[in-house]
């Protein structure tokens, strides 16, 4: 399984690499796509995983709050287990540019930052009915 979210959130970050190279910074769509992968890798429990975009404004909930207002069919009621600010910068202009500072990205280790800080919150669940039915890893 951590083989798996090796490869899914290298293989994502790529995709989004390729598709951004000749822009001036990251869209909205590539911001997900990062956060959805950054999420997965992050997770440490086989269990249904959501990047959540949160608005970075002073009255905002912190991601504890964001999470736990949400629920999926699957996934059930959600939680927080971290949270993370991914910048709009602009990384490179072409692939030749080596040496020059990547992708922008802060990871809180928390669910409790508030304001403008985190703009994406990571979020799991394990589901409605019992574990075993809704662990990917049991499925067939």
């Amino acid at each position: 399984m951590k083989r798996f979210k090796y490869w899914f959130a290298s293989t994502i970050f790529i995709l989004l690499l390729s598709t951004s190279v000749y822009a001036d910074s990251i869209n909205t769509l590539q911001k997900q796509i990062l956060a959805e992968a950054i999420c997965v890798a992050l997770n440490p429990s086989a269990n249904w995983t959501f990047a959540v975009a949160r608005n970075c404004e002073l009255s905002s909930p912190p991601c504890e709050q964001v999470c736990a207002g949400l629920s999926e069919e699957q996934a059930g009621n959600l939680k927080c287990f971290n949270s993370l600010h991914i910048y709009g910068n602009s990384p490179f202009h072409n692939f030749n540019d080596f040496n020059q500072l990547g992708l922008k990205v802060f990871k809180y280790n928390s669910c409790s930052g508030g304001a403008c800080g985190p703009n994406y919150c990571c979020c799991s669940g394990w589901g409605v009915k019992n574990l075993e039915k809704n662990n990917p890893s049991t499925m067939k």
